[in-house]
C-alpha cells in the first residue's frame, strides 16, 4: 500500500466517528482536546477511470490562530489546558500570544497558515500527535511572562524571529511551486521547514522555561545566547531531550498522543556531552522523567530528586564547572535532580 493510499484509510477511519478526543484528570478537569475528527472530511470524486479512486479532502480550520474551547487553548485543532505550560487561563495566553506575534516582524496570516497546516498534515500523515503545540505556547508565555517581569528578552526574541523568517522564506518559495498541490512529495518538502521551525521552538521553550522559575524563585537571571542563561551569576546551557517514541503496531486510537509516558528518553550522554564542551558551570536538561540511568561516556554520582528551587539552589551553590541539572514537569510539579558527571577514561 502506498502512502497515498495509507493516509486517505486513515483519514476515512477518522472520518467514521467525528467527534473530540478529550482526555481528562480524575477530577475530570479536561487537560486536552483533539478537534482534529470534527475539523476534516472526505469525499470519493469521479477520477474518470473505473480502476482508480480519487477523493477530496476538506480540513475546516474555522478560525485561523489560536483559539479557545472549553477552557482550553490551541490551534489546528489540538488544545491544551494553560495552566499546564504556566499561562492561568486562556486570556492570558490570548494576550501573550498577540504579543509574541508582534514582536516577529513577519506576516501573521502566513505564519498561522504554515504552523497549521504542517501540524494537521503530520497528524494525518503519521497518525502521531508529538504534542510540538504545546511547547510552542509554552515558550511565548514564559518570554511573556519574562518580559512583564522586567526582564531584557530582546536578545531570545530577535534569535526565534530570525528563525522564523528563515524557515518561513524557505517555505514560501516552496508552497509557491505548481507541484505543491498535486504532489504529497511537493507539500512534505514544505512543511519539513515548518516542522523543523516547530522542533527549533520546542527546543528554546526549555530555556524560556527554567529563566522564568529561576525568576520566580529569586534568583538573578539574564538571557543570552552562550550561555543560553545566566543564573546568580553562573553560565547555564539549557538542553530538551526529545523521546524515542515507542508506538505499538495495534492502537485503539487512530490519533496517538505523544506524551513523557508513551516515550522511551534518548541518552543523557550528548547533551550532557554537548553542554559541559560548551564550558558551563550549570548544564541544564529539561527530561521526560528523573529516573537514575546509565549515561554512556560518563562515570555519573546522582543526587536526590526534589523541588526544582531546592536542586536549583544546590547546582548554583557548588564551585565547580559542568554540574549537570535534569528537570522535569509534571502535574504534581515541577522537580529537578542533579547528576555529577565525569568522562570515562577509555
Amino acid at each position: 500500500m502506498s502512502l497515498q493510499e495509507r493516509v486517505i484509510r486513515r483519514i476515512q477511519r477518522l472520518c467514521e466517528n467525528p467527534q473530540p478526543v478529550i482526555l481528562r484528570l480524575k477530577n475530570g478537569e479536561p487537560y486536552y482536546a483533539c478537534y482534529l475528527p470534527v475539523m476534516v472530511k472526505i469525499h470519493e470524486i469521479d477520477s474518470g477511470k473505473l480502476s482508480v479512486r480519487k477523493f477530496n479532502i476538506e480540513v475546516d480550520f474555522s478560525q485561523i490562530g489560536l483559539n479557545v474551547k472549553d477552557n482550553l487553548v490551541g490551534m489546528g485543532g489540538f488544545y491544551y489546558n494553560p495552566k499546564y505550560f504556566g499561562g492561568d487561563n486562556a486570556q492570558k495566553v490570548i494576550a501573550a500570544w498577540d504579543w509574541f506575534l508582534k514582536k516577529m516582524q513577519v506576516d501573521e496570516e502566513d505564519f498561522l497558515v504554515a504552523l497549521e497546516g504542517e501540524l494537521v498534515w503530520e497528524t494525518l500523515l503519521t497518525g502521531f500527535e508529538e504534542g510540538l503545540t504545546y511547547y510552542v505556547l509554552s515558550l511565548v508565555v514564559d518570554l511573556y511572562a519574562l518580559d512583564s517581569l522586567g526582564l531584557n528578552v530582546t536578545t531570545k526574541i530577535s534569535e526565534v524571529g530570525k528563525q522564523i523568517r528563515n524557515h518561513m522564506r524557505v517555505y514560501e518559495k516552496l508552497s509557491r511551486k505548481k507541484e505543491f498541490s498535486l504532489s504529497v512529495k511537493a507539500v512534505g518538502d514544505a512543511y519539513y521547514r515548518i516542522k523543523n521551525l516547530r522542533l527549533y521552538l520546542a527546543n528554546l521553550s526549555s530555556e524560556s522555561r527554567l529563566a522564568r522559575l529561576a525568576k520566580l524563585y529569586g534568583f538573578d537571571v539574564k538571557l543570552g545566547i552562550h550561555p543560553d542563561l545566566t543564573i546568580n551569576g553562573k553560565s547555564v546551557e539549557v538542553k530538551r531531550v526529545r523521546g524515542k517514541y515507542i508506538i505499538p503496531k495495534e492502537r485503539e486510537a487512530l490519533i496517538t498522543i505523544i506524551s513523557s509516558e508513551s516515550a522511551s528518553i534518548t541518552s543523557l550522554s550528548n547533551p550532557i556531552r554537548e553542554g559541559l564542551r560548551q564550558g558551563a558551570d550549570i548544564v541544564a536538561i529539561e527530561v521526560g522523567d528523573l529516573k537514575k540511568k546509565d549515561v554512556k561516556g560518563f562515570k555519573t554520582t546522582w543526587l536526590g530528586k526534589d523541588t526544582l528551587e531546592r536542586v536549583l539552589r544546590s547546582a548554583a551553590g557548588y564551585n565547580r564547572k559542568g554540574i549537570i541539572l535534569l528537570f522535569s514537569s509534571t502535574l504534581e510539579g515541577i522537580f529537578g535532580r542533579i547528576i555529577l558527571a565525569k568522562t570515562k577514561k577509555t
